[in-house]
């Protein structure tokens, strides 16, 4: 009787032993936390849809995310003449959009882009409602 009450003890131990042990909880990873870690860096763009008339169609575009901010430096060249601009504010990524504030308008201006990333996260294609899109390589 002393074996069979040992041999029950001992595979209830390891049975409790093997169903409660430590185990390691994988927390699922969303796509829009994926996306919020990759997106931060360094953006250049090389490649819009619009073409402003006397625009330079190779206007760059750094963007630089660091804790939901962002700023935009562009330059570009109308006619014989060079342009530079510089924005900056707040982004989101929300619902496979991104919605960038601007806070150097007063007040405040909003803007909405649907965004997707390449596979290895290195391009960044950005379109708004009327299909106009901006592609960004991450350097």
């Amino acid at each position: 009787m002393r074996k069979i009450t040992a041999l029950l003890l001992g595979f209830i131990v390891i049975s409790v032993g093997l169903f409660s042990g430590c185990t390691e909880d994988k927390v699922p990873i969303n796509q829009e936390t994926l996306d919020n870690k990759n997106i931060i860096g360094a953006w250049v763009n090389v490649t819009m849809s619009i073409n402003q008339s006397g625009g330079n169609r190779s206007t760059m575009r750094v963007y630089n995310f660091t804790e939901n901010r962002f700023n935009l430096s562009a330059y570009f060249l109308i006619g014989s003449e060079s342009y530079r601009s510089f924005t900056e504010g707040t982004y989101e990524l929300k619902e496979g959009n991104i919605i960038f504030t601007n806070t150097t308008m007063i007040p405040p201006l909003k803007y909405t882009f649907s965004y997707s990333f390449n596979t290895n996260y290195t391009t960044l294609t950005l379109t708004n409602s009327s299909g106009i899109y901006l592609v960004f390589w991450k350097f």
